[in-house]
């Protein structure tokens, strides 16, 4: 794991389509004094303009004998390989937009360095067009009191990958010609936004690494349900946080909410401070004062077992991955030099990937 990933870019200045389901809140009445003016890009709005014109198959015999290698193949579609390809003077990478079942651009005030997507009601896996997504994001603005939490509501996005077709013989029934909406709600934030998480038990409460070396929860219940209907009253940006966690000598960037424990959470700084929350009655969280100690570098991740809620993983610029059990805070139960994927469905089995070009399942 690079250390590298420790540092962060500070800004220069600059899924289904049931109308009478809702996003992860239920409408409430309330009209925000932070929404922003977001807007869709068109990636190809001057597609067509640039491209030039074909050449006859004469003019192609006529250059079938020169550099047949360059011009022929420059033209053809291929995968850019990192490591083992290298860009020629005056090119410049760009996607094959066919790879893509749907793609828009999202254009924002700030950089954004983390997201969420937010758990809806719209269905399970859904694949019907035009779709409707939910989201959360964190900003790392110029200025430490220009910082937001954003909450983005995307609908109407249509199918895309066809839209470099002559014909239209593969559009469906379930497509409309209709632009993509985003409607968006903020709360302001202290500091640049490391990483921002949405609780799945309850999409409405996100968790927030600032760069302040403190961990924020907030609740966003009312700017979520903002997104479905006008508010009749003005939804501020201006929100305490539920609960503020100081006890991380600097900032980090690892943070996770355990899928079988609502409320329960973990979050890693640079300094390899590890501790694990425990919600508390009144709506507040129990942090452990002496943390958990093994890493000797940046806890850059951390995930939770999907089926056991005292277990977790945590991941470390030292170039280790450690097992933890809650339940036993003086040293993890087991430590690998590799990166970790839980499975999904057994307790128990994991898999690995080194540096040594292995995969291991344990």
């Amino acid at each position: 794991m690079d250390a590298s990933r420790k540092s962060k870019r500070r800004a220069d200045g600059d899924s289904s389509d049931t109308p009478e389901k809702r996003g992860p809140g239920a409408p409430a009445s309330d009209k925000d004094e932070g929404a922003e003016d977001l807007q869709f890009e068109d990636p190809f709005e001057d597609e067509f303009e640039s491209e030039p014109e074909e050449e006859d198959d004469e003019g192609m015999d006529e250059d079938d004998g020169e550099d047949d290698e360059g011009a022929g193949s420059s033209s053809r579609q291929r995968v850019f390989r990192p490591g083992v390809d290298k860009l020629g003077e005056g090119e410049v990478l760009d996607f094959d937009s066919s790879a893509y079942r749907t793609l828009h651009r999202l254009n924002l005030e700030w950089p954004c360095m983390s997201f969420d997507f937010l758990k809806d009601e719209l269905g399970f896996k859904r694949t019907k067009f035009p779709m409707t997504q939910y989201m959360v994001m964190g900003t790392q603005a110029a200025k430490a009191d220009q910082n937001q939490i954003v909450f983005i509501k995307m609908s109407e996005m249509c199918r895309t990958e066809h839209d470099d077709a002559s014909d239209s013989d593969n559009e469906s029934d379930d497509e409309t010609e209709d632009d993509p909406v985003v409607e968006s709600r903020i709360i302001r934030h202290k500091g640049c936004i490391n990483r921002i998480r949405s609780m799945p038990q309850q999409p409405h409460i996100v968790a927030t690494w600032s760069e302040n070396s403190n961990v924020y929860v907030f609740n966003g219940e009312r700017h979520i349900r903002a997104l479905d209907e006008p508010p009749a009253e003005k939804v501020t940006a201006k929100v305490q946080p539920l609960f503020t966690h100081t006890r991380h000598s600097t900032e980090g960037f690892a943070m996770a909410w355990s899928p079988v424990t609502a409320g329960r959470m973990a979050t890693g700084d640079c300094a390899s401070g590890l501790f694990v929350w425990d919600p508390a009655q009144g709506g507040s969280w129990e942090v452990n004062e002496e943390g958990y100690t093994g890493h000797t570098d940046s806890v850059e991740d951390i995930q939770w077992s999907p089926t056991e809620a005292n277990v977790f993983a945590s991941g470390s610029v030292d170039c280790t991955v450690r097992i933890w059990d809650t339940r036993n805070r003086g040293g993890s139960a087991l430590h690998i030099r590799e990166d970790i994927q839980w499975s999904p469905t057994e307790a128990n089995v994991f898999a690995s990937g080194s540096v040594d070009c292995t995969v291991r399942i344990w």
